[in-house]
């Protein structure tokens, strides 16, 4: 059986991670499908949002500590080796050209947490708990969780997380800026599904373009902003949406976008 499915429908794709037995702990081998499964949608011109969930009560319980235990993980080179596995899928996460929404379906703690977090955004089932669990195991945040969740909710609240490993509840997360909206946990996919498809009728270049610079301007001085989001959109001008969303104004009809 896969550890992660991958199912398209309507220019969107559903990504599920697959090991429900052990709310989907995180093994090199997940980490590597992962990546793969990825890597064949960056392209594909089909494809124009991407929803990322879990199967069963669990989002992503973090690294597989049956993996870790010191019967399998005999030296700290394994232990790295397994980082760096990890870190490339989420790597590859965060700068993945499409739209990337988190369906937090149940438990996100651990290195499950900064997966979500490497999304876009987060929409999460009421049901959803999240924590920077890793003291309490004995370890450091990881997966880039360091780097993201301080710009997302402010230092002080983050290092208040790190530091006590508190479990959140999705209400709790939501008044934080953790995740975006809260819903009824049967209604996640749906909620999910129609956010893609908003996404999937607008122009696809218009949102690639965008969340790479935006990814980007942590690193950049205005002025250099500038410069780029003037490139971008001397090259959106000349494309095939651009003058069909003209066309669609003066007519007065919704625009239909072919990312063209």
């Amino acid at each position: 059986m896969s550890n992660v499915l991958l199912e398209i429908k309507d220019h969107i794709a559903v990504i599920t991670l697959n090991r429900p037995e052990s709310l989907n702990a995180l093994t090199v081998e997940m980490a590597e499908q992962l990546k793969e499964t990825l890597l064949t949608r960056q392209n594909d011109e089909t494809v124009r949002a991407v929803i990322l969930t879990g199967a069963g009560k669990g989002f992503c319980s973090g690294a597989d500590l049956k993996m870790l235990d010191g019967n399998t993980i005999e030296d700290a080179e394994t232990g790295r080796y397994f980082m760096r596995e990890v870190q490339k899928v989420g790597s590859f996460l965060y700068h993945f050209p499409l739209p990337v929404i988190a369906a937090v379906n149940g438990v996100c703690v651990g290195g499950g947490f900064s997966l979500a977090l490497l999304c876009d955004y987060i929409i999460s089932a009421k049901s959803a708990t999240y924590s920077m669990i890793f003291p309490k195991v004995g370890l450091v945040p990881d997966i880039g969780s360091m780097y993201t969740l301080p710009r997302l909710i402010g230092l002080p609240k983050a290092k208040r997380l790190m530091f006590t490993g508190k479990m959140l509840t999705a209400e709790e997360a939501l008044e934080l800026g953790i995740v975006e909206e809260v819903v009824d946990d049967e209604k996640l996919i749906d909620v999910c599904m129609k956010e893609a498809e908003t996404i999937a009728n607008l122009a696809p270049r218009s949102i690639r373009y965008a969340k790479e610079t935006v990814n980007e301007t942590y690193d950049m001085t205005l002025e250099t902003l500038f410069v780029k989001e003037a490139y971008q959109q001397a090259a959106l001008f000349k494309t095939r949406d651009f003058l069909e969303a003209a066309a669609a104004f003066v007519q007065k009809r919704p625009p239909v976008f072919t990312g063209k």
